[in-house]
């Protein structure tokens, strides 16, 4: 009997422990250059799929161009990835290019995504953005520190 409750009680901590480290993983939505109303749709279509969602407005590295997915090789569930370029594509970005782990200075690790997308697909080539121009500006060096915010 005794024996029989130790085992139950092994089990029971085994499956919680396994349990609690079975968590959805967490796409990391850069919303830069999307409309505020586009970011909050794709963000709940991604969440009403059981992903976790992180919006944030960082800028792209350098080397993204085209609507990229990056994924953490430590994913939980591989199958995110084909879920979350799925509901991307059905929310009207169609995504360009899939790579693993890193993009400039930006890493994926643990179980994590980090979905990268343009309006149109892809950025201007050549150009820049608006939302690329959007900061403060400080002169040096040069009067008295004059300011100019776009």
């Amino acid at each position: 009997m005794k024996k029989t409750i130790i085992t139950y009680l092994i089990t029971l901590a085994f499956t919680l422990v396994v349990s609690g480290c079975a968590s959805p993983p967490t796409v990391y939505l850069y919303g830069k250059y999307l409309e505020p109303s586009k970011v909050q749709a794709l963000s709940e279509q991604l969440t009403d799929q059981g992903l976790n969602v992180e919006v944030n407005d960082f800028d792209f590295p350098t080397s993204v161009s085209t609507n990229t997915l990056l994924y953490s090789l430590l994913l939980q569930s591989p199958e995110a990835i084909d879920n979350t370029t799925s509901i991307t594509e059905h929310a009207g970005y169609s995504i360009n290019r899939v790579q693993s782990l890193t993009q400039g200075n930006h890493w994926y690790t643990k179980n994590s995504l980090a979905l990268f997308v343009f309006p149109d697909g892809n950025r201007p080539h050549g150009t820049l953005l608006a939302q690329d121009l959007i900061h403060s500006y400080i002169a040096n060096r040069c009067g008295n520190g004059q300011r100019l915010t776009l």
